[in-house]
């Protein structure tokens, strides 16, 4: 009995697996059918422009670079946003849909004239409580638009997360803005830029407006005088001051917040600086721009064990004076030089320099003249080769840039200079560099010219561009060649 169970029971089983067998056929012939029919579909459907079927998430990051810009310049067309905006939402229903349900595309905020309180309401509605970058372009004869518009947007400052005040010659309302904002709290404020007309020498006072803004971290300030009583109390990381048309007191630098400081940008007028050598100390200092007479004061003032960027602007600066100090700079490996491009560096002060900075690694200079004033070798009798080239001292130089190259290229014969000394420096081990020619070129031959020269002795990863109007000159003639040959 046993027996006949067991065999009733693998009958069974059999019988349930051709039926799996059977409907597991079914269901692959019915798969290929339907993808066929899907095939055939797809086939006769117009795909349309390869935009249209890009994620959403990839359509909305396009869309950000394109409409939203961080502190460009909007002076002259004020509402550059809301046109970029509504440019991209006519282009297709889906786009429309995309703008108006992302929030984040609606975070950019200016108040400038035309604009009217319904279309500020409705982009705050949009932007759903996001952060928000605040921009306030203030004429005078626009001022009472933009005091209507700013009364609205009161409510939401604590949502701003940068603010950015222009200045249109009308220094009274601005003052009067100011002087509205600071009854106002700015917790979410960490971006701070202020640019005034540079005509406009009055005094702004920003010492109640600061304190309000707690988690403040850049604050840029173009064109202000500051009044005496002026203090900055926010441990600020970035810190740019830049005076026009009036001296920068000495007083100011005790007002700046020197232990949290990460980089720091000084520009304007400072001939009555008088500073003790290390009388400065910035302990987090990375980064430091000095556009002022005589820098090297300052730098002597300063201790920034940390500092790694400087950028320099120094038409005339001792710096054999200065070359004892040369192990203060040992971190500094990105220098950025302007020394005017039309007053050559003494080569011996150029050593100098070159010893103050001794662990260089990437230099861009300005001009090509400036860097030419590094590399012309000089007789020294003390040394094995009877010369000494400045930028020999950099021994770790890997990159070397030049940012206004199109200036010098009517003087092809000064890249020989360069080309020798690159050769000699090859020749005598070290590693070959990276070289950047940047700028434009009114004559494409010179690029050619250049390339030919450089090709062998560094690895040049970019060599300038043609101008626009170089460019649409040979677009044209090979236009005519091709005409002809057709």
């Amino acid at each position: 009995m046993g027996e006949l169970n067991r065999h009733a029971e693998l009958a069974r089983l059999e019988s349930i697996e051709r039926s799996c067998i059977g409907r597991f056929f079914v269901a692959l012939g019915a798969i290929d059918a339907q993808r066929m029919q899907l095939e055939e579909l797809i086939k006769k459907r117009d795909p349309g422009p390869t935009i249209h079927r890009l994620p959403v998430e990839l359509l909305v990051l396009i869309f950000h670079f394109t409409i939203v810009r961080p502190y460009y310049a909007r002076t002259h067309k004020l509402d550059t946003i809301g046109y970029r905006r509504r440019s991209l939402a006519i282009v297709s229903r889906h786009w429309r849909d995309v703008i108006l349900d992302t929030p984040i595309l609606w975070q950019d905020i200016c108040l400038a004239s035309p604009q009217d309180r319904h279309t500020l309401v409705l982009q705050l509605k949009r932007s759903q409580g996001l952060l928000l970058d605040v921009t306030i372009i203030n004429k005078l004869e626009d001022y009472s638009t933009t005091d209507e518009l700013l009364h609205h947007l009161r409510p939401t400052t604590n949502r701003w997360r940068s603010l950015y005040i222009y200045d249109e010659n009308s220094y009274p309302s601005t003052d009067s803005i100011v002087h509205v904002l600071s009854k106002l709290e700015f917790p979410s404020l960490v971006d701070f830029h202020i640019k005034m007309y540079p005509l406009d020498l009055e005094y702004l006072d920003l010492q109640n407006l600061l304190p309000r803004a707690s988690a403040l971290k850049r604050l840029k300030l173009q064109q202000i005088s500051p009044a005496d009583d002026f203090l900055i109390a926010n441990p600020l990381e970035t810190l740019e001051l830049m005076f026009a048309l009036d001296d920068m007191p000495q007083w100011i630098l005790s007002r700046i917040p020197n232990f949290s400081l990460i980089t720091l940008r000084l520009q304007g007028d400072a001939y009555d600086w008088v500073l003790e050598p290390n009388s400065i100390h910035f302990p987090l200092l990375e980064k430091l721009a000095l556009d002022i007479p005589d820098p090297d004061q300052f730098l002597e003032a300063i201790t920034a064990p940390k500092l790694q960027r400087l950028e320099l602007t120094a038409y005339r600066c001792p710096w054999e004076a200065f070359s004892r100090s040369r192990s203060k700079f040992s971190s500094v490996y990105h220098l950025i030089l302007n020394f005017g491009g039309s007053i050559p560096v003494d080569p011996h002060n150029g050593i100098a320099l070159c010893r103050v900075f001794p662990n260089t690694r990437h230099a861009e200079f300005i001009y090509m003249a400036d860097l030419l004033s590094l590399i012309m070798p000089m007789s020294s009798p003390g040394s094995p080769s009877g010369s000494q080239t400045p930028a020999d001292n950099w021994a770790s130089l890997e990159t070397l840039s030049v940012l206004n190259s199109a200036w010098d290229l009517n003087h092809i014969e000064e890249f020989d200079l360069l080309v020798q000394w690159l050769q000699i420096r090859h020749g005598l081990g070290f590693p070959k560099l990276h070289i950047k020619f940047k700028g434009n070129s009114r004559n494409p031959e010179d690029i050619s010219t250049i390339r030919g020269k450089l090709q062998d002795c560094c690895i040049l990863e970019h060599c300038l561009s043609l101008s626009l109007g170089q460019f649409y000159t040979m677009a044209g003639k090979r236009s005519e060649e091709v005409f002809r040959i057709w």
